[in-house]
């Protein structure tokens, strides 16, 4: 499978949170093969505040 290279970087906007009188939780998008991804997904959320 090829790949096509950007000729530039892009940013993501900063993400919204649903309810704004919560306190703000960071937004984390993970890319996973399918094995061990909800392993990985308690992991980070553990990390986070």
């Amino acid at each position: 499978m090829a790949t096509l290279l950007q000729e530039e970087n892009t940013t993501s906007l900063e993400a919204i949170p649903s309810n704004s009188t919560a306190t703000p939780r960071p937004t984390v998008l993970v890319f996973d093969s399918g094995v061990g991804g909800l392993s990985v997904y308690q992991e980070i959320r553990q990390l986070l505040p």
